[in-house]
């Protein structure tokens, strides 16, 4: 199709003139920022994959050739590196563009296609290559711009990975939670036959594998299939089954934090218990993972203070999505630890501060329609009374205390506004908390 080849055209000129112009002095990010040809290119390249997805993954791979033989003319160096950067941040986008058009027929297409999208073709293996093992050289005398452009173009080339993965979780989970375990169990417990190990470098590509590696990965119950997804994906990351000879406290905490952000999302929406037409072994099998984790994680929090950081939010989101039976005996739990470890160290404030939120929107999820409008505010009440005695006395700050509003304004706006926000806030003898919550009650559209 002659629409297809201009747009697979446009894109590859597009694509060699921002790695033309790539210097030491400016990475991708700085020669791409404002570039509406770059993006209206990438657009393109979308709308070609629609129609003929093989000619378009042909002009991605042909494009990362030419950049790459350039590449390796290159010395040494922050130009070299910048370059690299580049040409590997170009192909991701554009083949980001690519796997946003997934279709289930591509999977079984010739030509290199279905191998594109099966998570065994470039996209994710060039991801999981970069997540884990790259480290830009660095010289002695650079120039502090210097330095900043090639940081900045590594930066947005994790970006671009990390986007690429998410991507691909949502086509094949299986293949992108293999690639991951198997990436961190030969960090966590490198081959001694490879020569001594450099821990301190194995441990932060660990890390950063966990994030930004698996931030955009989505946990989804659409099905039956992407339940079980869900489920094996909690039991092949948990944490402690990663222990490395050297700090494996690191390396568990970053392996908890990533699961709480893949899990706090499902709080909000009260997923997967709000689905229809799950299969109840699965189902079973999901709440039974997730009640395990959370007794191992209790545990894990209370054996040492070091822990809380990373520990009680990931312990929180575990009783959020508890099943209904398990859910009730441990709710209480859960908010006398928070409550306790909040008047303790100002360092575990924010965070206390949202786990008592997100457990409150857990308790209205489940209980908004089924509970008297009088228990559910007695219950709020107690919950939200130490947080806005806090709040009156200035101890929170406002990034606090909008964490503490935002979320109960949209799940119960009947609530929050009377008694957060004009009994709460506004009703305060803190300088900041009258105007801030004056601010959140003007800029609150609920009815």
């Amino acid at each position: 199709m002659e629409l297809v080849e201009a747009l697979c055209t446009q894109w590859q000129v597009a694509a060699i003139k921002v790695y033309n112009d790539v210097n030491p002095q400016e990475g991708f990010p700085s020669v791409t920022a404002g570039s509406k040809r770059y993006d209206q290119a990438l657009s393109g390249l979308r709308l070609a994959a629609r129609y003929q997805v093989a000619r378009v993954i042909t002009a991605l791979s042909e494009t990362r050739k030419v950049m790459h033989n350039d590449v390796s003319k290159r010395a040494q160096g922050p130009e070299r590196d910048n370059k690299m950067a580049a040409a590997e941040t170009v192909f991701l986008e554009g083949a980001l563009e690519v796997l946003r058009e997934h279709r289930p027929e591509f999977d079984a297409q010739p030509d290199g296609v279905g191998e594109f999208f099966s998570g065994k073709g470039p996209p994710l293996k060039t991801s999981f290559h970069w997540l884990s093992s790259w480290q830009p050289a660095a010289e002695s005398g650079q120039q502090l711009s210097v330095q900043a452009e090639v940081t900045s173009s590594r930066s947005h080339l994790l970006s671009a990975c990390a986007k690429v993965v998410g991507a691909m979780a949502g086509i094949s989970m299986p293949r992108v939670v293999k690639t991951f375990t198997e990436e961190i169990t030969g960090k966590v417990n490198p081959d001694p036959k490879n020569g001594k190990p450099n821990f301190d470098l194995l441990r932060s590509q660990v890390v950063r594998l966990c994030s930004p590696g698996m931030r955009h990965v989505a946990l989804r119950f659409d099905d039956d299939t992407q339940l079980k997804d869900s489920s094996a994906l909690l039991m092949m990351c948990r944490p402690w089954q990663y222990t490395a000879p050297v700090k494996k406290s690191q390396i568990h905490h970053a392996l908890a934090e990533m699961l709480t952000q893949a899990l706090w999302p499902l709080v909000y929406v009260d997923q997967p218990r709000s689905c229809s037409g799950l299969d109840a072994q699965l189902l079973s099998v999901w709440h039974e993972t997730v009640r395990t984790l959370k007794v191992e994680a209790l545990e894990w929090v209370t054996t040492h203070a070091k822990h809380q950081m990373a520990g009680i939010p990931f312990y929180t989101v575990l009783v959020c999505l508890l099943d209904d039976a398990n859910y009730a005996s441990s709710l209480d739990a859960a908010l006398d630890m928070l409550f306790r470890v909040l008047k303790g160290s100002k360092e575990y404030r924010a965070m206390c501060v949202r786990c008592l939120v997100q457990l409150a929107a857990s308790y209205l999820n489940r209980n908004a329609r089924a509970v008297p409008r009088t228990e559910l505010k007695d219950w709020l009440d107690k919950m939200f009374k130490v947080l806005l005695n806090y709040a009156r006395k200035g101890n929170l700050t406002l990034h606090e205390q909008l964490d503490m509003v935002a979320p109960i304004a949209e799940l119960a706006p009947e609530y929050a506004v009377p008694q957060l926000l004009l009994n709460g806030l506004l009703n305060s003898d803190s300088s900041d908390c009258s105007p801030r919550a004056a601010a959140a009650r003007g800029g609150w559209s609920g009815p």
